[in-house]
C-alpha cells in the first residue's frame, strides 16, 4: 500500500475512578518507550489512520475516539 503524506501519534488512555492512565509501548527494534505511532495508509483519513494503528499496535478489535 501506498503511504499517505501524514503520520500519526497516539496517546491512548483510560480513566479509573478519578485518574488516568497512559499506555506507553516499550519498541524492541530500538529499545525506546512511544506511545502508539504510524503512517496513514492511501484513502484514509487520519482519525481512520489512527484507529487503524491503535488497533494494531495494541492488539484492540476497537477503539472509542475521544471527540
Amino acid at each position: 500500500m501506498t503511504r499517505a503524506p501524514f503520520q500519526i501519534l497516539v496517546a491512548p488512555f483510560r480513566r479509573v475512578g478519578k485518574r488516568i492512565e497512559f499506555a506507553v509501548l516499550r519498541r524492541q527494534d530500538m529499545n525506546v518507550w512511544q506511545a502508539v505511532a504510524g503512517g496513514g495508509e492511501s484513502g484514509e483519513s487520519p482519525q481512520q489512520a489512527a484507529i487503524r494503528e491503535a488497533c494494531e499496535e495494541l492488539g484492540l478489535d476497537r477503539v472509542r475516539p475521544v471527540p
